[in-house]
């Protein structure tokens, strides 16, 4: 089976810094890079074109131009990303590197990994921001911010934060609940307008880490009986499926074993950490689809299974 990671100029397309990814792919190197050191580490210093697309008609000899569809291509390489519309308009991976440069105000190294997947259809970069929250005395999470682009003209650039907990190195995406800490940039229009309002609005978003702060310490105040843990838990993972079972065993044993465990047990906050925990390290349909793991815990079922946890935590919280 092919891997997500783009392989597409001989050698794997990301680099990465800190600890091994699952995939063991990529550059290795000893510090966070700045953008022009990154975008150059992760084999992103190519650019798309939108290009015209000539066909032939069945019943009419002759090759015609189509008025409606586009191929993105990636020019270094001449490999068709996708098919877009006439309205759509490339954003260059060096353009994502500079928004991010601007969101985090500065050219400090700062950047952990980036990379491209499926031939360069999609980029992404994970910058670290300076700060960090401390939940507990020994649960430090961290803060990030993560651009993903689409070349393929299946979405749009989104923006980010996603805290990470440095104990067990848990992607906690609990962005995507909120549009005030999510941003969409269509390809289409004017795009450097879009930035100046994307700019805009992470900033006012930066507040909140603030809130998330405040959030994670009243989860790891809230006391859990053993009712409490059971029904977060069903609720969570819902079903009465055999598989279900199974699921939600492994998250009460990770609750009691789990990265962390030690100083959060019996609270909220290892309750939602060991949800975390599961989708991240345990979920058993990554080991027969390793090519979607990154896909899946950013953007797709992990996702959202960390943020039906946040939400279900809430409500613990607020009942």
């Amino acid at each position: 089976m092919a891997h997500e990671i783009s392989e597409a100029s001989g050698s794997a397309e990301m680099f990465w810094y800190g600890d091994e990814p699952w995939h063991g792919l990529g550059t290795k190197v000893d510090h966070a890079l700045t953008a022009e050191e990154a975008i150059k580490a992760a084999s992103l210093d190519w650019e798309v074109e939108k290009r015209e697309i000539f066909f032939e008609e069945k019943h009419d000899p002759g090759v015609f131009k189509s008025a409606y569809a586009y191929a993105t291509v990636r020019t270094d390489l001449e490999i068709p990303l996708g098919i877009v519309g006439k309205n759509y308009k490339p954003i260059q991976n060096t353009q994502a590197f500079a928004f991010m440069d601007s969101l985090t105000m500065s050219k400090a190294a700062k950047y952990h990994t980036a990379g491209a997947l499926f031939s360069g259809q999609r980029v992404w970069i994970l910058a670290k921001l300076p700060d960090h929250l401390v939940v507990l005395d020994n649960d430090v999470v961290d803060q990030y911010l993560l651009l993903c682009n689409n070349h393929d003209g299946q979405g749009s650039l989104k923006v980010l934060f996603t805290p990470i907990r440095v104990v067990c190195m848990n992607t906690l995406n609990v962005a995507l609940r909120s549009a005030q800490t999510t941003v969409n940039i269509a390809h289409t229009g004017d795009i450097q307008k879009k930035v100046t309002e994307a700019q805009r609005i992470l900033g006012v978003a930066v507040n909140y880490f603030k809130d998330i702060h405040d959030m994670y310490k009243n989860f790891a105040a809230k006391h859990l009986t053993d009712t409490d843990l059971r029904m977060y838990v069903d609720n969570v993972f819902p079903g009465t499926s055999t598989k279900a079972q199974h699921i939600r065993e492994r998250v009460l044993e990770l609750y009691e074993v789990g990265a962390g465990s030690d100083s959060s047990t019996g609270t909220l906050w290892g309750a939602y950490n060991a949800v975390a925990e599961y989708v991240d390290h345990h979920r058993t349909d990554y080991n027969t689809a390793p090519d979607r793991y990154f896909q899946t815990i950013h953007f797709g079922k992990g996702a959202g299974i960390k943020t039906k946890a946040f939400e279900e935590a809430l409500n613990l919280l607020t009942n």
